[in-house]
């Protein structure tokens, strides 16, 4: 699974840019929820003066039933996480226009259809990979994607392992270890290190030590 660099993820926000499902799919990358757990979020699961977003319930496509509300399948996935000030002004914002629309939503879901209904999961992912496309992203780089290069992302910061574990709702942490792809920079910024440990005067530092 592929997983975007910082530039890269600035290039898709820029082609998401004023889209009307701008936001959902930011919460993807800053906060590394599952698609299911995206559709089924409610505005009760969001804290704006707390600034937290709750996981409680996900939205997803059975074959008997159809489109179905469930609780998330493990205790570690039912999670409350900090919004970013960049997200939560971008949450706060998509809410007044939703109100403004005046479109009912009798799920209380963030994310809705321009009928009111919840959104399908298929139909996301194949918009996903039209604006993935658009941003000049690699052609194996899908909506699940976005969870992976939040962890990468968040990797790269310096956040520790078991933070990203919790972040996305992992029960175990060999889970998130595969969830992280070094980017280039991370790379030449852990091999950068040994410049440090072998400095290029070491030898003539050892030729005057032995004078």
């Amino acid at each position: 699974m592929s997983a975007l660099d910082e530039q890269q993820a600035r290039a898709l926000l820029r082609t998401l840019k004023g889209k009307r499902l701008e936001v959902l799919y930011r919460v993807g990358l800053s906060l590394g929820l599952r698609r299911g757990e995206i559709l089924g979020l409610r505005w009760i699961d969001v804290d704006f003066e707390r600034a937290t977003l709750s996981v409680a319930q996900t939205l997803q496509r059975t074959k008997a039933k159809g489109l179905i509300f469930s609780t998330p399948k493990t205790k570690g996935s039912i999670r409350t996480i900090p919004i970013p000030r960049v997200l939560l002004a971008a949450l706060t914002l998509h809410k007044e226009r939703q109100d403004q629309a005046g479109v009912e939503n009798p799920h209380g879901l963030v994310f809705i259809s321009i009928k009111g209904t919840p959104l399908d999961p298929d139909d996301i992912t194949h918009r996903f990979k039209e604006f993935a496309k658009a941003a000049g992203l690699p052609d194996d780089f899908h909506f699940h994607s976005l969870r992976h290069s939040c962890a990468t992302l968040l990797l790269a910061q310096g956040v520790p392992m078991h933070v990203v574990k919790d972040i996305l709702g992992h029960s175990q942490i060999s889970t998130t270890m595969r969830y992280a792809h070094p980017t280039e920079q991370t790379m030449r910024d852990a091999t950068a290190e040994m410049d440090e440990l072998l400095p290029e005067d070491q030898d003539g530092d050892e030729e005057k030590e032995g004078e």
